[in-house]
């Protein structure tokens, strides 16, 4: 037999609106500044293996590259 005493957690279920989300950045006006190695060295282009780039926007993203 199993025991279902775990849903009884579920009983009083309360929707929230959602927070903590100021801006949505549109991805089409951000531009690549910079692409790294993994071992720190600047690349000009994409190379096989992770790359870190940086973008316009200040956000920073590890891309695979095959």
């Amino acid at each position: 037999m199993i025991n279902a005493d775990v849903w009884k957690d579920f009983g009083n279920i309360i929707e929230y609106d959602a927070t903590g989300i100021d801006k949505v950045t549109n991805r089409s006006d951000v531009k690549e500044i910079s692409r790294y190695s993994l071992n720190g060295q600047r690349v000009t282009s994409p190379t096989k293996g992770v790359n870190i780039v940086v973008y316009s926007d200040g956000s920073i993203k590890k891309v695979a590259v095959q």
